[in-house]
């Protein structure tokens, strides 16, 4: 249970589908911080979209916090993210995400309730004061602590932010639409807003009603929405679920560019998406049942990667 003390694009979200959800902005650091904590990977989780919220823990808790943000716990920083983090009593945590316009997940055990009626499907903007209390417990505090060694991201599951080059799925020809823009802003509610360098053609756009991951054209801007909007618009085509995600890791400012896929292609990546996401969940399945039969942790260092290895003796 926690009590929110300050927020600024602070919400509780919780997504439908992996693929084709239409709450989280990053479904994938949204799905990993429940599996992290044991909850089912679609339960409801706090989000923070280029804001901050600062809340106080009123029991005991395990946490995590994924994606990209400057975390204290009670004052002090916390250097590793992705990975489980117990929270006592009277504790207090600050998340910010203002600093490149990040976004950033907070899972609880026992997930986070959404109420029932919010103004946009599967959000629910917090507000100071509120008072949030898990669902259910998964299993007792200490016992769950015993657990936390295990319960964190390997490094090679983490994503990063080394490639601009985004994949879309047109929808008309309007291949000079497939230039260079600037990220300008991220939206909580909307999505993403990409400025180009020059305008962008919406003559013989197909109209219709944005689906996730739709990329509109709006007063010569692109928007690429994370969330479906009611509002017509002309549609030019879609990101796949992962280039969605990676729109809300890079930077405010960042130069973007298009690289045309087809729509085949783009649910094959989808699929690969989706089976990254139960391949992690695997991982620290197999993590935690390593760490109750005793064994331990071992990290290795090969050229520029580190891998880690549960050992255990053979009897």
């Amino acid at each position: 249970m926690f009590k929110v003390l300050k927020q600024c694009n602070a919400f509780i979200v919780k997504e439908t589908d992996l693929k084709h959800g239409t709450a989280a902005l990053d479904a994938y650091a949204y799905s990993i911080s429940n599996i992290l904590v044991g909850n089912p990977e679609l339960s409801p989780a706090l989000e923070v979209t280029k804001g901050f919220v600062e809340l106080e823990f009123l029991e005991d808790a395990i946490i995590s916090v994924t994606g990209k943000a400057y975390v204290l716990l009670d004052r002090k920083p916390l250097k590793n993210l992705w990975e489980c983090i117990p929270v006592r009593k009277g504790s207090k945590i600050s998340i910010s995400t203002e600093e490149e316009g990040s976004v950033a997940y907070m899972a609880i055990a026992g997930e986070i309730p959404l109420p029932p009626k919010t103004p946009h499907p599967g959000r629910y903007s917090l507000a100071p004061g509120d008072v949030i209390e898990p669902r259910f417990t998964t299993m007792p505090f200490e016992e769950l602590l015993l657990e936390v060694p295990a319960r964190h991201l390997p490094p090679s599951y983490i994503p990063s932010v080394d490639n601009f080059d985004l994949k879309l799925v047109l929808l008309s020809e309007a291949d000079n639409a497939l230039k260079d823009y600037a990220l300008a802003d991220k939206d909580p509610v909307m999505g993403v807003v990409l400025e180009p360098k020059g305008t962008v053609p919406v003559s013989d756009l197909e109209e219709m009603d944005p689906p996730l991951g739709g990329v509109i054209c709006e007063k010569h801007r692109l928007v690429a929405l994370s969330h479906p909007s009611n509002e017509e618009q002309p549609l030019l085509g879609f990101l796949p679920r992962n280039s969605i995600d990676m729109l809300s890791r890079i930077p405010l400012g960042a130069k973007i560019s298009f690289k045309r896929i087809s729509p085949s292609l783009a649910v094959r990546e989808e699929e690969a998406y989706v089976r990254l996401i139960h391949r992690v969940k695997r991982v620290i399945e197999m993590a935690v049942n390593a760490l109750r039969r005793g064994a331990t942790l071992v990290r290795l260092h090969f050229g520029h990667k580190f891998y880690e290895a549960w050992v255990e003796e053979l009897s």
